[in-house]
């Protein structure tokens, strides 16, 4: 589906041009390498709902150049849906 949700990395972040349930496709100023192990979260805001916060590890499985900056594309291996407010607990990325 495609869907803009901003993302957060080790090293920076990004925004999302498509992401399901095996895998996300997003844009950062972060270079990754394919075949490489990845931390990522998404957080969903909607309007009457409480904060999301989506907590993923994945493998890069592919990096383009997209105008000055990368296209990386990460299949999920392991992920963790909570609400924000339990997320931001334990840092960055909640237990897995």
């Amino acid at each position: 589906m495609f869907v803009r949700i901003p993302i957060t990395l080790q090293g920076g972040e990004g925004i999302t041009r498509d992401a399901n349930s095996t895998g996300v496709y997003f844009e950062s100023d972060v270079d990754c390498v394919p075949g490489s192990e990845i931390d990522f979260s998404m957080t969903f805001e909607n309007p009457g709902c409480p904060k999301m916060v989506w907590n993923c590890k994945g493998r890069v499985v592919r990096v383009e150049a997209q105008g000055g900056r990368h296209g990386i594309a990460a299949q999920i291996v392991q992920s963790n849906l909570q609400a924000a407010s339990n997320a931001m607990r334990g840092g960055l990325h909640a237990p897995f």
